[in-house]
């Protein structure tokens, strides 16, 4: 399928615009039932692009929501400790923790608002705790948002 051959580096091996509209793809394909092909495309999208955190994060909700809960969350445990900065990749591991009943949840959503990183990331983390999220201060943009796919899994 879309296999790397290593030849060419991370940020060349796929547009920015392909990796979204593919990661988007397995997003739905996840939430079609389409399990099995979501799991091929995020698999090949984080070999790809092994510096980007947004295809595991797919390639794990995709087995979490398949059943395979324990591989979604090692993959996403995995993926916190790779990427350490990513709010998403901590929000989502937030969310399997809390559905499968297992402690730290609410420390690790804690830990996504302080950081305050990433705008998304961090109204799922007030949403989840049962906050409200704080608009920008007067005068501070806040400009047109789309709603990200992975916004399904919440």
């Amino acid at each position: 399928m879309l296999k790397g051959s290593g030849m060419n580096p991370p940020e060349t091996a796929v547009s920015e615009d392909t990796y979204r509209l593919l990661l988007q793809a397995a997003m739905l394909g996840t939430q079609m039932g389409e399990i099995s092909l979501a799991i091929d495309v995020a698999e090949a999208l984080a070999e790809l692009r092994p510096d980007l955190p947004h295809a595991p994060i797919v390639l794990a909700m995709s087995e979490f929501c398949a059943g395979r809960k324990d591989d979604g969350l090692q993959r996403l445990e995995v993926q916190v400790r790779q990427f350490p900065d990513d709010a998403l990749s901590k929000a989502m591991l937030a969310v399997c923790l809390q559905d499968t009943g297992r402690a730290g949840w609410q420390s690790l959503l804690e830990s996504v608002i302080d950081e305050g990183r990433d705008e998304h990331a961090t109204g799922m983390a007030c949403s989840l705790l049962g906050r409200t999220q704080e608009l920008p201060a007067a005068g501070q943009p806040i400009g047109p948002q789309a709603t990200p796919a992975f916004a399904m899994w919440v």
